[in-house]
């Protein structure tokens, strides 16, 4: 019976041998086929937004590629004018005074943006992290929320337009 038992152990070697390196054949070409995705599928990024201002609220953002388009929403019970949004060292400012495209209370505007800094976040390789800001917002009656720096950019450009030349 002892020998049955090693006879069985032997000849179950080439069996599990084989059965063994099936595995790890597959294993192997698992792994080369997903990397190979992932080099050649689109990056990965993730936006991270932050609002300075009180009541003007990000509602909906669509992002491809290197954009993104922002849907925002007044939710103060004033009419937005004017408005800035940060993106890594640069600001993009929209002036409406003087438009039909003011944004009233409860309104929405949507503005499409490019995402040109990128940080490639160390624990994803193939992943780009993007912050926007929504910086400030200035009111018809000339008041502001936000960022006291940026309300006063946007006021100090309005007064250079409008002085003569």
């Amino acid at each position: 019976m002892k020998r049955l038992v090693v006879l069985l152990k032997r000849s179950m070697w080439p069996t599990l041998t084989v059965i063994l390196v099936g595995v790890v054949a597959s294993v192997v070409a698992s792994r080369s086929s997903s990397q190979e995705m992932t080099q050649n599928s689109p990056r990965r990024f993730e936006i991270v937004i932050n609002n300075f201002s009180l009541d003007f609220k990000l509602v909906d953002m669509e992002s491809r590629r290197s954009r993104a388009r922002l849907t925002l929403r007044n939710d103060y019970d004033k009419t937005i004018t004017a408005f800035a949004i940060g993106r890594g060292n640069s600001r993009i400012k929209v002036d409406l005074i003087g438009t039909n495209k003011v944004i009233a209370p409860g309104g929405t505007f949507t503005k499409e943006v490019s995402l040109p800094s990128a940080v490639i976040a160390p624990n994803k390789p193939d992943s780009h992290k993007y912050a926007l800001s929504i910086l400030a917002v200035v009111f018809e009656d000339g008041t502001g929320d936000g960022s006291p720096s940026v309300v006063r950019e946007i006021l100090d450009s309005r007064r250079k337009k409008s002085q003569p030349k």
